[in-house]
């Protein structure tokens, strides 16, 4: 199978190594493999070694954490992005485990090149500083919603993102069991809340799928949630 040159990767502007030399370019292509991967095939494992750099080419992938009782998605990634960046430069292990929702393509690239890069390029050690700051906010700002809105509004938030930010479609696939595992309430709560907003004339439901019909009215739910 041959694989696009990074040098070559539309990808790449929409990342840290846009900044990078072609010869620098030359060395991440080098050191980096990339996957084609199925719908729900783990990336990688909660706790297992974090000595590679995953970058999400084509696709979309869900971070899960363990719980005693239930796991909990703590973020949902579309490319082009990272894949548990800070985990890779932050520690031996990685904090959660990284699934595909849909096909993907990764590119996996060693640790060492990115320490290497990072100490070589300060504009890419920026472009890095920068990634690792926006997610944070965005991790922040996820959390603060969370812990303020009430089912109704949590459900709302979360198809208005995957809407406008995640599938960038008024349609989209996604099961109750990851909704549940989203948003924190159980299966049962998430079926009845999307049960009213189908009676209310919001969404449509076709088995997995849910379209978006008056996208106002669900906004206005996410706000006032």
């Amino acid at each position: 199978m041959n694989i696009e040159k990074c040098e070559y990767c539309k990808a790449k502007d929409n990342t840290a190594v846009k900044v990078l030399s072609n010869n620098e370019l030359e060395l991440l292509q080098k050191n980096t493999l990339q996957l084609h991967l199925k719908e729900e095939v783990e990336v990688f494992k909660q706790d297992s070694a974090s000595s590679n750099i995953f970058y999400l080419k084509e696709g979309i992938v869900k971070l899960t954490v363990k719980g005693n009782h239930r796991n909990k998605i703590i973020k949902i990634i579309n490319s082009p992005n990272y894949i548990g960046l800070a985990s890779s430069l932050g520690s031996s292990i990685f904090n959660f485990s990284a699934i595909t929702l849909t096909k993907c393509v990764v590119c996996v690239t060693t640790l060492e090149t990115y320490q290497n890069l990072i100490l070589q390029n300060k504009y890419f050690s920026l472009e890095i500083i920068k990634h690792l700051s926006e997610n944070e906010l965005t991790q922040y700002n996820s959390c603060v919603c969370l812990l303020q809105q009430n089912l109704n509004g949590r459900l709302a938030s979360c198809l208005v993102n995957f809407s406008n930010n995640i599938y960038k479609s008024p349609k989209f696939e996604i099961n109750r069991k990851d909704l549940s595992d989203i948003i924190g309430h159980s299966r049962e709560n998430i079926s009845r809340a999307i049960s009213q907003l189908t009676k209310d004339g919001i969404i449509n439901i076709d088995g997995n799928y849910i379209e978006i019909i008056d996208s106002l009215k669900l906004e206005t739910i996410a706000k006032k949630g």
